[in-house]
């Protein structure tokens, strides 16, 4: 484990691995911890990078609001802090829009981009959901409020399947009370954040992988965006919700493996 510098933020990261980079980006309120034992698995190929966010889990940070902008940097930051100029990306929700940021604003760094269940942008249903969130941060603990989250979490047959192994994530994601507060002023962000209409200028390889029951990113979403990448492929899952890798986990490693031998 190793720290990386950002902008007011230390950051810390781990590798695993030899080859090719890949870094490892998790979605709302989440930390490395929450890949479990995928990146070892995606190392036996490559290098494989993953780190925490600022103001979550081993990383600490001042309490700035984020951006999608702040947030790409960190990226960059890791990537410095590691010696590797260009890695491929990979995103997880939240951390899917920041791949794409970090993709327009540092674009020669950027390889192939996976895009695990990618958050829904500016659509009505988004911004409903985003606010619900909010409400919920604001009015619950930190541990409800990820109990809740849970909830969103997985498709209905895989939670009555899995149900104690759900709960032990919620254990491992229950926040601290200053994670909380980076929680927030996650969802702060996400209710204003922006990509551009016209994604053209990511001209590098990108997958992109969806779960049909998924409620808190919906299918339609990832096609839509899927739309305005010029070289992408969706690939969809039709019994996961929105955490595809422990819903399909076979399915969706074979899918990125393919993908990034591939291109």
């Amino acid at each position: 484990m190793a720290a990386a510098s950002g902008d007011g933020a230390e950051l810390y990261y781990e590798e695993f691995g030899q080859g090719e980079p890949l870094v490892m980006v998790p979605g709302l309120g989440a930390h490395s911890r929450i890949w479990g034992p995928f990146p070892k698995m995606l190392a036996e190929r490559r290098r494989v990078i993953v780190y925490d966010p600022r103001g979550l889990g081993r990383s600490a940070a001042d309490s700035r609001p984020l951006s999608l902008e702040l947030m790409a940097s960190d990226v960059a930051a890791v990537l410095d802090a590691s010696g590797a100029e260009k890695a491929d990306v990979l995103g997880a929700s939240l951390g899917s829009l920041v791949a794409l940021r970090f993709a327009l604003d540092f674009g020669r760094r950027a390889g192939r981009l996976v895009l695990v269940t990618p958050a829904p942008v500016r659509t009505r249903y988004g911004d409903w959901l985003v606010q619900t969130l909010r409400l919920l941060a604001e009015r619950v603990s930190p541990e409800e409020f990820i109990q809740a989250l849970m909830l969103f979490s997985f498709s209905p047959p895989f939670f009555d399947k899995s149900y104690g192994m759900i709960k032990e994530v919620g254990r491992m994601l229950a926040p601290s009370h200053s994670e909380m507060e980076q929680i927030k002023r996650q969802l702060e962000m996400l209710k204003d954040v922006e990509l551009p209409q016209d994604l053209s200028a990511i001209d590098v390889p990108v997958l992109i992988l969806a779960g049909q029951r998924d409620v808190l990113a919906p299918i339609e979403a990832a096609r839509r965006l899927a739309s305005k990448l010029r070289r992408s492929e969706l690939v969809s899952f039709p019994d996961a919700g929105h955490s595809p890798f422990v819903e399909s986990t076979e399915k969706v490693i074979q899918e990125i493996e393919r993908f990034l031998q591939r291109t």
